[in-house]
């Protein structure tokens, strides 16, 4: 049996399956595609990563039989999913806040895959572009002087994590404050034209994203993702009207914004959950991932998994999102320097005597440290 052989005998009858949201009693759909074929699973060595405790004590190698009850659990998913900070659900609580100026978000908003972060739309629309060197940012070329002494450089992101793990200092709040330190934007508006935002909306890296669910605003249906919408910003919320409604009253359709109502798998960009293999696991069942799909965007990416087990919701946040920034990125992710962070993580956590127990979940504490939510509520 190979991965491809795993693959070719899983029972599935269409592309999508519909994941059941239970806090509106509706559905969402998460894609499942095969794949034509996988690469061969890379060759891991724990072993080699050995000093004075035993790497696989704390992290497990998956195996085809793992592999496979893994790809057997997706097909028949029955749990809540995060994906790329999206959650799937179509409920019209979940609330969101801008991670620049601090206030809530009511409408649609924006998601930076490079700083991890979300931005209001009024912030987006602040930035002012006209101030960046498009001639340097086209040749790649960011260095530390195209970059104000507030702003990330190289590997500045990397740095902080480092730091945060050598000073034994990995919990919510030193993460996030040094995270947010390197950014300075110090939850104003004032503090959003540093370059690297600039930078980040110029390369096309802040996705925009719906908040919630839409209903047609004249018979009250739900309109379906996939289908054509017409809506219009109102002062509190917007005016929103189905195909059907639109083309019974054409007038009405013309003082409207048309657009397609995707569905919410579509701003995760995951693309299908089949192309991503787990090969890593630690001992609380969060796992790294490993894009194998040499025909998907993502091939050879690296996806950390969060499972938190207090509100039954699985994460999954895909990293090394963009190549094209060769200058202008957290880090070049790879299966060996993902070991050697977690390594470090287990190795500070086993010298406190205190902390010993989180070496039980160094894959959430790692993802933490890149700004990214391990725990969920919805």
């Amino acid at each position: 049996m190979d991965i491809n052989t795993i693959i070719n005998n899983l029972e599935i009858k269409e592309d999508y399956i519909d994941l059941e949201d239970i806090s509106t009693d509706t559905y969402i759909k998460v894609c499942i595609k095969k794949p034509n074929s996988l690469k061969e699973l890379p060759i891991i060595d724990l072993d080699k990563y050995n000093e004075n405790f035993i790497l696989s004590e704390y992290l497990k190698i998956y195996n085809l039989n793992d592999i496979q009850n893994y790809f057997n659990e997706i097909i028949h998913l029955e749990y809540p999913l995060v994906l790329n900070n999206v959650p799937l659900t179509n409920s019209d609580y979940i609330e969101y806040n801008c991670d620049y100026c601090g206030k809530h978000i009511i409408e649609d908003w924006y998601y930076c895959f490079h700083c991890h972060k979300d931005m209001c739309k009024f912030c987006f629309d602040s930035i002012d572009n006209n101030s960046i060197d498009n001639n340097s940012i086209d040749n790649n070329n960011i260095d530390n002087n195209s970059i104000d002494n507030n702003s990330i450089d190289n590997n500045s992101i990397d740095n902080s994590i480092d730091n945060s793990i050598d000073n034994n200092s990995i919990d919510n709040n030193s993460i996030d404050n040094s995270i947010d330190n390197s950014i300075d934007n110090n939850n104003s508006i004032n503090n959003i034209d540093n370059n690297e935002i600039k930078i980040c909306k110029n390369y096309n890296l802040m996705f925009e994203r719906d908040l919630r669910q839409f209903s047609c605003d004249i018979c009250g249906n739900i309109i379906e993702n996939n289908t054509k919408i017409y809506t219009r910003p109102t002062e509190n919320n917007t005016y929103d009207v189905c195909e059907k409604c639109s083309l019974d009253n054409k007038e009405l359709k013309e003082n409207l914004r048309e657009y397609v109502q995707k569905t919410k798998f579509y701003y995760s960009k995951m693309n299908s959950l089949l192309y991503w293999v787990p090969i890593l696991s630690d001992n609380n069942h969060n796992k790294v991932l490993i894009n194998l799909n040499p025909e998907d965007e993502h091939y050879k990416k690296i996806c950390l998994l969060s499972d938190d087990e207090n509100s039954g919701v699985v994460g999954y946040y895909i990293f090394n999102q963009f190549d094209n920034l060769k200058n202008y990125n957290d880090i070049n992710i790879t299966i060996e320097t993902i070991i050697l962070k977690l390594k470090k993580i287990i190795k500070l956590n086993l010298e406190d005597d205190s902390e010993s127990e989180e070496c039980d979940y160094p894959i959430q504490l790692l993802m933490r440290a890149y700004y990214v939510k391990t725990e969920y509520d919805f």
